[in-house]
């Protein structure tokens, strides 16, 4: 079975991405697996700007 990785960036969701995945997809007889990306905020202690 062929898999296509799709990797989104979650804060900005372009749906064109998603369309072309369905597409090879539903082409070449594959499924698809979906990653949505977020930036992690980074913790600031106390005393450090």
């Amino acid at each position: 079975m062929k898999k296509i990785l799709v990797a989104i960036d979650a804060s900005q969701i372009n749906t064109n991405y998603l369309d072309f995945a369905c597409f090879l997809a539903k082409f070449t007889h594959s499924k698809i697996i979906g990653v949505f990306l977020e930036k992690k905020k980074k913790k600031v202690k106390q005393g450090q700007s």
